[in-house]
């Protein structure tokens, strides 16, 4: 918990000064937001972490084609948020796209794949 309060830490610091420095909707933003998303929703909070997630994925679908493995990364990040939050049939669209694209563009055996999988297993679970 220790290790995570302090990653924590330092990515909100990070997105602080990218967000001053490039801009809100610059396309590094995301990259730093979706782990402090997912960093969030896991410890509980949701509700920022679906937020900063929502966020990323505009971001990223304003700036990349659809189906891109970057889209798909932020899809599962808010889909793992709003299942968190209870909201399945949203969550569940999100989730089981971001793994289609991941397995087409990477493999089964891909670490991003494998994460974004996690989520949907982990929905999956949340709701029996």
């Amino acid at each position: 918990a220790g290790e995570e309060r302090r990653g924590e830490a330092i990515l909100r610091a990070t997105l602080a000064g990218l967000e001053r420095t490039v801009g809100v909707e610059h396309f590094s933003v995301p990259g730093v937001a979706l782990p402090l998303a997912d960093v969030l929703r896991r410890r509980g909070e949701a509700v920022e972490g679906g937020q900063l997630a929502r966020r990323s994925l505009a971001t990223r679908r304003a700036q990349l084609p659809e189906g891109h493995p970057q889209i798909a990364a932020a899809e599962s990040v808010l889909g793992a948020a709003l299942s968190a939050l209870g909201r399945y049939a949203e969550a569940d669209s999100l989730l089981r796209r971001s793994v289609e694209v991941m397995e087409r563009r990477f493999g089964e055996g891909d670490t991003d794949t494998r994460l974004a999988r996690g989520r949907l297993q982990e929905h999956i679970a949340r709701q029996r």
